[in-house]
């Protein structure tokens, strides 16, 4: 469990800062489309903008898939650890079983 625990908080951190990331790309979006529509002087400014905009829009699925591949790091590092402590118990159950039969 000690050589697990590092992994699975990296994993618990990047997690965290993927939702943090996500809130402000949202956050971004929207103050871009605010922008666009209400403070565009000429055409390269809005052209600016409304390729910030898109590249938010593309980033957004992006975190959230990174998000989730994280979540499933995370539950394949549990049931493997899970695994191997069932596996390392079994036969000193086994033992204890067949005294018991005696």
């Amino acid at each position: 469990m000690d050589k697990l625990n590092p992994i699975l908080k990296l994993s618990t951190y990047e997690i965290g800062g993927k939702k943090i990331l996500l809130m402000n790309q949202n956050l971004i979006q929207k103050i871009y489309a605010e922008t666009t529509m209400k403070n565009v002087r000429n055409s390269r400014e809005f052209k600016f903008l409304d390729q910030r905009s898109r590249v938010q829009e593309l980033e957004i699925p992006i975190s959230r898939k990174n998000i989730k591949e994280f979540k499933a790091q995370i539950d394949q590092i549990r049931k493997r650890f899970i695994s191997s402590t069932q596996g390392a118990f079994r036969p000193e159950r086994e033992s204890h079983l067949k005294h018991k039969k005696k």
